[in-house]
């Protein structure tokens, strides 16, 4: 029987292999006989459950306390006798819930909406850079290659931290150690956030913004007065706007519907099952003192039914309150963090190489096993003179006979921003491996 059960359970829903969420359903199956199985991230929950017997109880108590059963008894209940129509709060009840869910399910569409956007301008970003990459990156020197390379690999690393934190932030989870394991964050990053109070992903945007500001200024965006102003304001637009997304996310999830609607809504909703409770226990009174089996029967139907729906609507709230919690029915949070930490590491891959020199040609654009594992090299980047002789700066080759700025290196840049403290890691720390890009 269980494993029929089991069985069954998994033809309806399929959940997250990492996660309690529900990944998809099948809506023929949910619709037809989903309502009555006791699936994870249903409205059929414990506390639903004991609400509906406790309801049962109250109602066989009052039915033989009732008049209607103790008709001639010192004590008894004064319950309408057989008629259902003193059930008056019925059509308020609806009416409030309709409203009421209708605003819980908008509330619900909007955070997913946001939450798209912070999930699919990421890969403009990616994209954007490996296309500009295709272009300022021919026939330079290595090492402002590797540098190159390594910073877009940096945005990567910080578009998924940030989408961590995002979650994070939102479920109220301040432990970043699987973050850690995960080579998401740093040991460095993570203990530069952990002074913060309170996690927020603006931050990590703003180290993003930085890395595409020293890109643009160090030349390898294309010519500051030209190209290079353009494609930079793309990119940080793309950011902000990322950011954006993120902000009103964090914002639906931390304003809660007004208080005084919600509490209305429980009052009215709670105030029509009382009045069920003493309607069905007039009813089942006077079918237990007639012994008419078929009024007691529909008496408790009738006290099922109308727990069920309008409990159930109540249940939704606490179920999609905070789509970004941990209960099954919420976000797949996991599932939307491997895609994009895949999806981005593709894109990367991908685009370079379409970027390849020997690719170049036409009717040449296999995607090769080695153009991944020989991507470039691994070797820490070492601080060169340039031309002028001032330490700390990377050589370039001229292309065009145009020097660009020079890429400081990256603790002289976050100093100038932070002082002593440095939250971003020495280069070479975090690179994909050879078994990443494979």
């Amino acid at each position: 029987m269980t494993f029929a059960m089991n069985l069954l359970v998994d033809s309806v829903v399929s959940y997250e292999s990492e996660g309690p969420s529900i990944l998809s359903y099948n809506t023929d199956a949910v619709l037809d006989y989903g309502w009555i199985i006791p699936i994870r991230g249903s409205i059929i929950t414990v506390r639903f459950c004991v609400f509906i017997i406790t309801a049962v109880l109250s109602t066989t108590f009052l039915a033989y306390a009732s008049c209607s059963y103790r008709e001639f008894s010192d004590f008894c209940v004064p319950v309408p006798q057989n008629d259902y129509r003193h059930m008056t709060m019925g059509a308020v009840a609806a009416f409030v819930t309709v409203i009421f869910i209708s605003h819980l399910i908008m509330r619900w569409w909007c955070i997913r909406t946001h939450l798209q956007g912070v999930i699919g301008k990421g890969n403009s970003v990616i994209i954007t850079l490996a296309a500009v990459f295709s272009c300022t990156l021919v026939n330079i020197d290595p090492k402002i290659e590797f540098d190159a390379r390594r910073s877009q690999q940096q945005i990567y690393r910080y578009l998924n931290l940030a989408h961590a934190l995002l979650y994070k932030t939102a479920s109220k989870q301040m432990d970043l150690s699987d973050l850690v394991e995960r080579k998401i964050i740093s040991a460095n990053e993570c203990a530069y956030l952990s002074k913060i109070k309170g996690l927020n992903p603006n931050i990590i945007y703003g180290w993003i913004q930085i890395l595409i500001q020293r890109l643009a200024f160090s030349g390898l965006l294309g010519d500051m007065l030209g190209e290079g102003a353009v494609t930079m304001k793309t990119l940080i637009d793309d950011v902000e706007n990322i950011r954006s997304n993120s902000s009103m996310v964090l914002v639906y999830i931390r304003t809660q519907l007004p208080y005084a609607f919600v509490q209305v809504v429980a009052v009215v909703v709670y105030a029509f099952i009382i009045q069920a409770i003493f309607v069905s226990a007039g009813v089942i009174g006077l079918g237990l003192k007639l012994g008419q089996t078929r009024e007691v029967f529909w008496g408790y139907m009738t006290l099922v039914l109308m727990c069920f729906v309008f409990i159930g609507l109540l249940t939704i709230y606490r179920l999609l309150s905070n789509p970004l919690g941990s209960n099954a029915a919420d976000f797949p949070k996991n599932s939307y963090m491997q895609m994009c930490e895949s999806g981005y590491k593709k894109l990367m891959l991908v685009m370079h190489e379409i970027s390849t020199p020997d690719i170049h040609s036409p009717g040449n654009v296999s995607f090769k096993e080695a153009d991944l594992t020989n991507w470039y090299p691994h070797p820490q980047r070492k601080h060169v003179d340039d031309k002028k002789g001032k330490a700390g700066t990377l050589s370039y080759q001229d292309r065009g006979g145009a020097h660009p700025p020079s890429l400081t290196s990256e603790h002289q840049a976050y100093e100038s921003l932070h002082g002593d403290e440095f939250p971003i890691d020495q280069p070479g720390d975090i690179i994909l491996s050879n078994e990443d890009r494979v």
